[in-house]
């Protein structure tokens, strides 16, 4: 009796055992689907920060639409009351951005009380546009794009933007000239006091059709002080390769860029002031303003220096193949990087008249061309 038990448990032991190779072969196969699965996991965690992106730029496109419902008109890209000029005694030098405009309307009252509490009450001056404590320095949760990580590290000691306006297909002194007719923000400055000549638009200088016409696209924030070669992101800055006798063609901004690597300057970019996304009150193009000549994920340069200059100014993401790009319908299509930019050898004199050079990108940035191309 007490042999026929030994046997039974040892049969039973047989049939349990395993060799150490068929272990392994289980933990490969296990990893094989970890390997398998993970990408499909980052994926879908794109995919859900691509739709949040999305709605984001909804969002400020319902802004946009509710500032028009009340003052009739869209914000301008620049506005404010900034420093005195000594010669004219006026208030001038507005350099406060769009978003400023719309924070009442995306919800965001209270934040935007925080800046008139900033106003000087005896002149009216507004208070500096790179001081963020004057505006706050949390994130705005609908400025910042999911994807990017940098806009809600505070390098810059403000709340930074991954959205920025239109200014169509024009390159010549994007930040200053108010008689800008191409894009949906105009360029130059809103308000003066004391002076006329406002770049502000409504739904009827929209002549293209609010369906195919941009307001807004995306950029990624670039780190405050921090300079190297990548393109779009941490590092990335503006090249200063255009040069100021000559403003330069899309090609020559263009081959900046390595040609073993797409993503990357040829050499690393040095001196950049106030990067892409920097401040979201800021009203200079470089920070919060996009040109629609190159494609997506293309360099940004400019021959001035800060808000000055001429210059192409290119959008960005993080999401793959393209940028999200907010419609004046309030729409949001997802702009690929391969999209047509026309003629890239297009030499400057003036800004373009007529249907856009650059093709079906550039007529989606500009209002009045007259294209009858949409995306």
């Amino acid at each position: 009796m007490m042999k026929t038990n030994f046997v039974k448990r040892t049969n039973i032991i047989k049939v349990c055992a395993f060799t150490l190779v068929e272990l392994l072969v289980v933990i490969a196969i296990i990893g094989i689907l970890i390997g398998l699965l993970l990408p499909a996991v980052q994926a879908a965690r794109e995919a859900a920060r691509r739709m949040q992106c999305t709605n984001n730029l909804k969002q400020l496109g319902i802004g946009l639409h509710n500032y028009h419902d009340v003052n009739l008109c869209f914000p301008p890209a620049r506005t404010g009351v900034n420093a005195k000029t000594s010669g004219t005694g006026r208030w001038e030098y507005c350099n406060h951005s769009f978003l400023l405009a719309l924070l009442p309307f995306c919800e965001q009252q209270n934040r935007y009380n925080v800046f008139l509490k900033n106003i000087d009450p005896s002149t009216g001056q507004w208070p500096a546009e790179w001081t963020g404590s004057y505006y706050g320095t949390d994130p705005i949760d609908f400025l910042c794009c999911p994807s990017d990580p940098n806009c809600r590290k505070n390098s810059y000691g403000s709340a930074t933007t991954n959205y920025v306006g239109s200014y169509g297909d024009s390159i010549h002194n994007t930040s200053y000239d108010t008689t800008n007719q191409r894009g949906f923000f105009g360029g130059g400055y809103g308000i003066y006091k004391g002076q006329s000549g406002l770049a502000i638009r409504s739904f009827s200088d929209i002549i293209d059709g609010t369906s195919n016409t941009l307001t807004m696209s995306e950029v990624l924030v670039s780190s405050e002080g921090e300079y190297g070669n990548k393109i779009k992101g941490d590092t990335g800055k503006i090249s200063w390769t255009l040069g100021s006798s000559s403003d330069g063609t899309p090609a020559h901004c263009a081959v900046v860029r390595d040609t073993n690597n797409p993503l990357i300057f040829k050499s690393p970019v040095t001196g950049a002031q106030r990067g892409r996304g920097c401040y979201f009150q800021m009203g200079w193009t470089p920070c919060t303003g996009f040109t629609a000549v190159l494609p997506p994920n293309s360099p940004t340069c400019q021959n001035g220096s800060g808000g000055s200059g001429n210059g192409y100014f290119s959008t960005y993401s993080n999401h793959a193949g393209g940028v999200n790009s907010l419609k004046a319908d309030g729409s949001v299509l997802f702009v690929s990087e391969t999209v047509d930019c026309g003629n890239q050898n297009y030499t400057y004199t003036a800004d373009p008249t007529g249907i856009s050079p650059f093709g079906v990108w550039g007529a989606l940035g500009t209002i009045n061309g007259g294209e009858a191309t949409a995306l």
